[in-house]
């Protein structure tokens, strides 16, 4: 079996879950198919939408933790992306105080 045959396999309630480390610190993303293209998200929007429901269109995760391989859902809030930026420029500012 080629990987392209175990792709297709990849669903929304069964996707292939990997670690991205390209960023300041890991990150889990999630692949899978859906109406015959393949998806990519992030492990928090996947779990999130999957456990609570749809995120509502402006709005975004945040960790409360700020350790975005804690996945549990009370580590979770959502923001307006606003809001989110506001919410890391004020931690940053306060970091270098």
């Amino acid at each position: 079996m080629g990987a392209r045959h175990l792709a297709k396999k990849w669903t929304i309630d069964n996707p292939y879950i990997f670690i991205d480390k390209r960023y300041n610190g890991p990150r889990r993303k999630v692949l899978y198919w859906k109406n015959g293209k393949l998806v990519q998200t992030q492990y928090s929007r996947w779990l999130y939408e999957r456990e609570v429901g749809p995120i509502p269109v402006g709005k975004t995760i945040h960790h409360i933790n700020h350790n975005k391989m804690d996945d549990r859902i009370d580590n979770y809030t959502l923001l307006t992306h606003s809001e989110h930026g506001k919410k890391h420029a004020e931690e940053r500012k306060q970091k270098v105080k």
